[in-house]
């Protein structure tokens, strides 16, 4: 972040691209782990962490240390979205007031499905885009992290941070992301 000035990888560099060359490129892997029995493992995890999907070619093992370093990556973004000073930077999309949800966006997120990026108009979106991440938690000890507090903090840093007078949005969000973790 201090290099780019921003947490945003469209502004800046594919994080897990960067991870990866920093990790193997010069092989600093080896600061960490001796043996190279991992590499693979660990250079899969980190490469393929932040994919709006897991379509890849993995072993059993590569695609559970994949699903734990993606679920970790999402429960990050909680952490960012909720304590974040540089909050507006991570949303990068204009706020607008009373704006309604674009209508891929709604119809990936009431799919339980990651939102398409593409799709994203205003910050409304992104905040529908960072809820949906709960939809591809993969492990049930990332799901238990999760809980309706955690879903009121990002949104109320939301609310807060653009002084957000209408939230009809949001508690159509909140009430979506509450009904699918009652029911899973």
């Amino acid at each position: 972040m201090k290099k780019y000035n921003s947490i945003v990888d469209s502004k800046t560099i594919d994080h897990a691209d960067l991870g990866v060359d920093i990790l193997f490129k010069d092989n600093l892997i080896r600061k960490f782990i001796d043996d190279n029995k991992y590499d693979n493992i660990i250079y899969k995890a980190v490469k393929y962490h932040n994919k709006m999907n897991l379509n890849y070619e993995l072993t059993a093992k590569e695609k559970l240390f994949c699903k734990a370093i993606r679920d970790a990556d999402k429960l990050d973004i909680f952490y960012v979205a909720t304590y974040d000073n540089n909050i507006k930077d991570f949303y990068i999309l204009p706020y607008v007031e009373g704006a309604k949800l674009n209508s891929k966006v709604k119809e990936d997120f009431d799919s339980h499905r990651l939102v398409d990026l593409k799709n994203r108009k205003t910050a409304i979106d992104k905040l529908a885009n960072i809820l949906a991440f709960i939809y591809d938690l993969n492990l049930d000890a990332s799901k238990k992290t999760i809980t309706e507090n955690t879903i009121d903090n990002v949104i109320n840093t939301f609310i807060k941070t653009f002084n957000v007078k209408d939230t009809d949005e949001c508690l159509y969000l909140k009430n979506n992301i509450l009904k699918y973790l009652n029911n899973t």
